[in-house]
């Protein structure tokens, strides 16, 4: 789920400089992605859990103060990961990639995750 609105600086350089990543696409082939108007208090939703609710009233209800702003979701529509800062190509790379490994099924952070990614990466 990607929360973001029109006007956003960090939205565009989001999509231009994150989203547009080759290793980013390729990675999102494996996710559904919705992207939300944040500030649009009128479509109707329905949220993972079930509940019926608008872009504008999830994202304040969710706590999440940044956009854009990301929240991945389980199969079964347990959030797993969330985000709320604009992030780099890198750190969106790690959080896709923990949620495809499922790491939080391990009991990882995602501090933890990415670390151990950092090292796989540095190793010859």
């Amino acid at each position: 789920m990607i929360f973001e609105t029109d006007g956003c600086a960090g939205c565009e350089v989001f999509h231009t400089d994150v989203l547009a990543t080759p290793r980013v696409r390729r990675l999102l082939d494996g996710f559904e992605t919705v992207r939300l108007d944040a500030g649009d208090a009128e479509t109707p939703v329905l949220a993972p859990d079930g509940t019926r609710t608008t872009p504008a009233a999830w994202y304040a209800a969710s706590g999440l103060s940044h956009l854009p702003a990301l929240l991945f979701f389980e199969e079964n529509g347990r959030e797993v990961l969330r985000i709320d800062a604009l992030v780099g190509p890198q750190r969106m790379v790690n959080s896709l990639l923990y949620t495809l490994e499922r790491a939080y099924e391990k009991q990882w952070t995602y501090q933890r995750f990415a670390r151990s990614k950092a090292l796989e990466r540095s190793l010859p």
